[in-house]
């Protein structure tokens, strides 16, 4: 997968349809995202911070990231 620009970087178009993807985001799943895949910290530290399951860290954050993918897809702004 890669964001699609004709430089081959990501842009301030791609960047406000991402940001505005992530925003469309149930809250619960946008707390994920955040906290592992930009803040950086490991499923048991979202774990902790978030004070649920393990089992729920993963799901949320595997449907944010589908969800992220697929509106991307649909833009046009990446492919598979």
């Amino acid at each position: 997968m890669r964001i699609v620009t004709e430089n081959g970087e990501v842009g301030q178009t791609e960047a406000r349809a991402l940001l505005a993807l992530i925003d469309q985001l149930p809250a619960s799943h946008r707390e994920v995202l955040l906290i592992v895949d930009v803040h950086g910290y490991d499923y048991a530290e979202a774990m902790h911070r978030l004070a649920l399951p393990m089992s729920t860290i993963k799901s949320h954050l595997c449907q944010a990231r589908v969800a992220l993918r697929d509106g991307l897809v649909a833009a046009k702004l990446m492919t598979r």
